[in-house]
Parts: C-alpha cells; sequence; structure tokens
C-alpha cells in the first residue's frame, strides 16, 4: 500500500487480521499485529480480538490467546464480550476448565457482559474434562459449575441453546449426577429449545451410571 502511495491505516490492519480469523491463520494474524506495533498504529479492541479469534479458530496453544488478552491490559486496551468469548474457546479446546472459569469470572469483575458463546464454552470446559483428574476442583463436582452458569445464564437473559443444554447434561453424565441431569432437560424443554439426541442420551447415561431407578 505505500509504493502504491497511500497510506495504512488501523483499520486495514483489522480487516486483514479478520480476514487470517476467518481462514485460522493464526501465525499470520500475529504477524499483522505484531506489524501494526511496529508501524506505529493505535491498535484498538477489534485488532486484539480478530488476533484472538484467530488464535481460537486455528487451534493456536492456549497460552498464545491467554497471552494476547494479558497483553492488552499493558496497553490500556479494554476487551469486550468477543475478546472474552474468543480466549474462552481457545481454552476450552485445550480442555483448560480452570482457566476457562477464571476468564469467565474475569469478565464479570470487569463488567463485561458475557454471551451465549463464552457460556457454552465454560459448560463445555466442564463437561470435558476427565473424572478423577487433579488440580483445582474435583472433576465429580463440575456439574456444578455448569448447572451454575446455566442459572446465570438464565438470571442474565443470557440466551441458551442445545449446545449450552449439552454440554451441561454431559457434566452430570459424567459425574453420575442423574437428578440434575434430568433437571436440565426439563429446563431445556421449559425454554422451547427442541430435545436432541446428545443431551437426552447423556440424561439417560447419567440415570444407568447413577443407579436410578
Amino acid at each position: 500500500m505505500r509504493t502504491a502511495g497511500l497510506q495504512l491505516n488501523i483499520i486495514h490492519c483489522n480487516v486483514a487480521v479478520t480476514a487470517c480469523e476467518r481462514a485460522g491463520a493464526w501465525t499470520d494474524g500475529l504477524e499483522l499485529l505484531r506489524l501494526t506495533a511496529d508501524a506505529a498504529l493505535q491498535r484498538d479492541t477489534v485488532s486484539f480480538s480478530s488476533s484472538i479469534s484467530a488464535c481460537a479458530a486455528g487451534n493456536a496453544p492456549w497460552r498464545v490467546s491467554s497471552q494476547l488478552l494479558n497483553g492488552m491490559a499493558r496497553v490500556r486496551i479494554a476487551p469486550n464480550a468477543i475478546t472474552y468469548s474468543a480466549a474462552i474457546t481457545a481454552c476450552q479446546r485445550a480442555s483448560q476448565w480452570q482457566k476457562v472459569i477464571r476468564l469467565l469470572t474475569g469478565m464479570g469483575n470487569e463488567g463485561v457482559s458475557a454471551d451465549t458463546v463464552a457460556c457454552s464454552a465454560a459448560t463445555r470446559a466442564c463437561a470435558e474434562e476427565e473424572v478423577g483428574a487433579e488440580g483445582g476442583i474435583a472433576a465429580g463436582n463440575r456439574w456444578r459449575l455448569a448447572a451454575h452458569v446455566l442459572r446465570q445464564m438464565a438470571a442474565e437473559s443470557i440466551e441458551r441453546n442445545v449446545v449450552t443444554f449439552g454440554a451441561a447434561t454431559s457434566a452430570c453424565d459424567k459425574a453420575r449426577k442423574w437428578r440434575m441431569g434430568l433437571s436440565v432437560l426439563q429446563a431445556m424443554a421449559e425454554s422451547y429449545i427442541p430435545l436432541s439426541s446428545i443431551p437426552c442420551n447423556s440424561a439417560v447415561s447419567a440415570c444407568r451410571r447413577g443407579g436410578a431407578e
């Protein structure tokens, strides 16, 4: 652009980083973010959010997204719901459930409203961790976190969907909490969300594994 006599600005760079996000080309997205700093351009929330989203889409190591989020604080750029959701998704895909919960809590502390993407990733993270894993809250109790996220979503009028309910019932299944699994299934029906095979199968499995009669 410079050789053509055009002035490069942050909007151009943000568009390019967004293209990297859609292609899952996270290394290219990071390189573009670095170039904006080298060019003394004023990076903004979109710049970082798109870079973190590219990392999530491209399955980059979760620590990269975490470092980008921390870097925003150092340059005094405020993250938004999209930023947090992308970072949470990256951590969820790496089964970093503790980091997911901390990020979800951090959203509230920063006054950023959680959205369906962030909450769904949180419930999935609680369901994916294997029972018996070490560290933090016992794996068998993570169903409580999933149930708590569901309740918070209802209280804050955040849209719940089949992914959210499916992950919550899966967490109940792994913890053998069949009563809560059925409660989640009932809440799903009361929310007028069509029942699908995943939550139904998880609830049935929870009943079988939990010794329901």
